[in-house]
């Protein structure tokens, strides 16, 4: 049976991480490093249509702070 993994990340040899979590039509990510944020945008945002919500309060009814 074929999965797909809903958590990817990507670490570049400088230490530079980026989460990225899928969860139905959500995106989430996070890391220590706003330029890659940025970068992960705009690639997302040439290929789907996105609306950007900015910092997240609540997830899966969980409050985030």
């Amino acid at each position: 049976m074929s999965h797909k993994y809903t958590i990817y990340v990507n670490i570049k040899e400088s230490g530079d991480t980026l989460i990225v979590c899928l969860y139905v039509n959500d995106l989430i990510f996070t890391g220590n490093n706003s330029k890659m944020f940025g970068d992960l945008k705009q690639a997302m945002i040439k290929e789907f249509e996105m609306m950007n919500i900015d910092l997240m309060s609540y997830y899966l009814g969980i409050e985030i702070k």
